[in-house]
């Protein structure tokens, strides 16, 4: 750190703080631009001694790291005003310290920037010390950047959707990315992260998002260090809708579906599930990825050869998606005679037509679908199976616990 004192103004300070763009959030009345910070008042100086200035990085300093804090102190007198920002005018928040002595940036800084520094202080002799400098952070190999968020901006889904976060680049020091991943909620709820690859982290609460809520994700990555020389250069902001709880409960031994919304049973459905053992539908808790009114299924989408006997070739209708495997909840009309009675299907869950109908006009993405009455489990990446970890299973894939 170099210290270095700029000419003092002949005219003495008024007694009311100056506002200008820079390095505080609030906005100046009527400008809607960033104020500088100010500092508070402090005790005074030792008598007739100039406000000295001192900061860190120093004065051309280059290849800073993006998440070195900047200082700014003075050894007499107190700071007044603090501007820092990037080149292309970006503000970067800070906070005086006790006196007004020191003053330091709140906010990370972002990869192969220039910053300017601008400090203003007055000593004991009444009059302003001025202190301009600049930086330059070290350019990052590669930058952290999100590839995919779901669900998308202003989306509204069902309480078993996972918030799934797709790096594009490997992320190394997980510890340090997660804690830069904010999540909050408007009905609050104990939620946690967990990594399913060095690319990829879901965020789930213990059990199921808390209905008719807002969920917003602060990705405040600029300046994050995720490792292998991968440096995070912005924040991002998502957020999006939790709608209605509808829960539906398929048993395979009962042949049944109960659908539930927000607590309340509205349809009681008579299904057929996959035959076993070959094509049994899986057990365990998935959730609502897609859905289509018509498709075309045939037995090669899951492996069965044309030569088989199980070979099908069906157009179907009403078809609600809940695993990447194949399988769905649709109308099943040429099965009708099980419905209710045994389970025919080659892994899906039919029912009639009217009930199909039904389903998917009330299907949402991320709607619960638990299933009951297989050995077959449901797997963790098949679709969405984050809700078949224990909680205790679920908190061992964060990087924090």
């Amino acid at each position: 750190m170099r210290t270095r004192r700029a000419v003092a103004v002949l005219l003495a300070l008024p007694s009311v703080l100056l506002i200008g763009c820079g390095g505080g959030t609030a906005a100046a009345p009527g400008t809607g631009a960033p104020t500088t910070s100010a500092a508070p008042t402090g005790p005074a100086a030792q008598p007739g001694l100039p406000a000295q200035i001192a900061t860190s990085p120093p004065d051309g300093a280059r290849s800073v790291r993006p998440d070195a804090k900047v200082t700014v102190s003075t050894s007499s007198g107190r700071l007044i005003r603090i501007w820092l920002r990037a080149a292309d005018s970006q503000a970067v928040a800070g906070r005086f310290g006790a006196g007004g002595s020191t003053w330091r940036a709140t906010a990370r800084l972002s990869p192969g920037t220039r910053y300017l520094l601008s400090a203003y202080a007055v000593g004991a002799d009444g009059k302003k010390t001025v202190s301009r400098s600049s930086f330059r952070t070290l350019a990052a190999d590669n930058q952290l950047i999100l590839a995919d968020v779901t669900p998308a901006r202003g989306e509204t889904v069902g309480v078993g959707m996972p918030l799934v976060v797709e790096f594009a680049s490997p992320v190394t020091r997980k510890a340090d990315v997660e804690r830069a991943l904010e999540v909050t909620v408007s009905k609050p709820v104990k939620g946690a992260w967990h990594w399913m690859s060095d690319t990829e982290v879901h965020y789930r609460p213990k059990r199921y998002w808390p209905a008719h809520s807002t969920v917003t994700l602060r990705a405040k990555l600029r300046g994050v260090n995720a490792g292998g020389g991968t440096w995070g250069a912005d924040d991002e902001v998502y957020s999006y809708k939790i709608a209605r709880r509808m829960v539906s409960r398929v048993n395979t031994d009962t042949h049944r579906m109960r659908v539930y919304i927000d607590g309340k049973l509205v349809r009681y459905v008579p299904i057929t599930a996959g035959k076993e053992p070959d094509y049994a539908t899986r057990s365990g808790i998935k959730v609502v990825l897609f859905k289509d009114q018509y498709r075309r299924m045939t037995g090669t989408g899951i492996g069965i050869p044309k030569d088989d006997p199980e070979y099908f070739d069906l157009d179907v209708y009403w078809t609600v998606a809940v695993t990447n495997s194949g399988e769905f909840l649709h109308a099943a009309p040429w099965s009708a005679p099980y419905h209710g009675i045994a389970n025919v299907s080659h892994g899906c869950v039919g029912m009639s037509t009217e009930n199909g109908k039904w389903f998917y006009e009330h299907s949402i993405r991320g709607d619960v679908v638990d299933t009951v009455g297989t050995s077959k489990p449901m797997e963790l990446t098949n679709g969405y199976g984050d809700w078949n970890l224990t909680w205790s299973q679920w908190l061992a894939g964060s990087a924090l616990q």
